[in-house]
């Protein structure tokens, strides 16, 4: 049978391990998007569709990607929908609307540390 004192180490030191990877994970994510774009610039200021290495074919292609709007700007959003739609819209029907589009919470137990 494991100490609890043990457990509450080990969780202290996975929680360490996990920030570090997670910095690490994070900094090759933008190192990765700065060496796709400079390769993407390179092929269009030579005029290339894209190149062939060590077996791997390289092309750029065009995509799309959303960005996460504030809630202020969700906010001002819906308030310029309702009015299009002939409603006035209030705090209290824009809140009601935020509402909607919330995930159901569901109850679970999660243990929680602090420093004492």
């Amino acid at each position: 049978m494991t100490s609890i004192s043990s457990l509450a180490t080990e969780l202290d030191t996975i929680e360490v391990e996990m920030k570090k990877l997670m910095d690490i994970v994070n900094c090759l994510k933008k190192r990765r998007v700065k060496v796709e774009q400079s390769i993407i610039e390179c092929l269009q200021l030579t005029n290339q569709p894209g190149f062939t290495y060590k077996g791997k074919i390289y092309t750029p292609i065009p995509s799309q990607t959303y960005r996460k709007k504030k809630k202020t700007e969700k906010a001002e959003t819906i308030k310029s929908i309702l009015e299009h739609s002939g409603v006035k819209p209030d705090s209290d029907v824009v809140q009601n609307v935020f509402e909607v589009f919330k995930s159901k919470r569901i109850p679970i137990q999660k243990l929680t540390t602090r420093k004492s």
